[in-house]
């Protein structure tokens, strides 16, 4: 992902449906929290919102991944998310 590195640990997720595969991230950056959604087929970001804290970011995340789900596919219900520590090496 392109944009300010990450800083901090943060949460990821998978959600995989109908040939679609995304990567749901929240995350600390350089100046704050991010929520970020990633089409792992596609290669490429379909959102990033700037959040308050990592549990809005994930609220924040779901609510994008299903809107893009919706969009693409036109699936009213996203399947559950599970959501995993997400921890970033610290330089040494």
């Amino acid at each position: 992902m392109n944009g300010f590195p990450v800083i901090g640990n943060g949460y990821r997720a998978e959600v995989k449906v109908d040939g679609q595969h995304l990567r749901l991230f929240s995350e600390v950056y350089m100046l704050g929290h991010v929520a970020v959604v990633f089409d792992v087929n596609a290669k490429r970001e379909i959102a990033r919102h700037d959040v308050e804290n990592l549990d809005i970011g994930k609220l924040q995340a779901e609510k994008s991944a299903a809107n893009y789900l919706k969009y693409v596919l036109g699936i009213i219900a996203m399947p559950a998310v599970e959501w995993q520590m997400n921890v970033q090496p610290r330089p040494r």
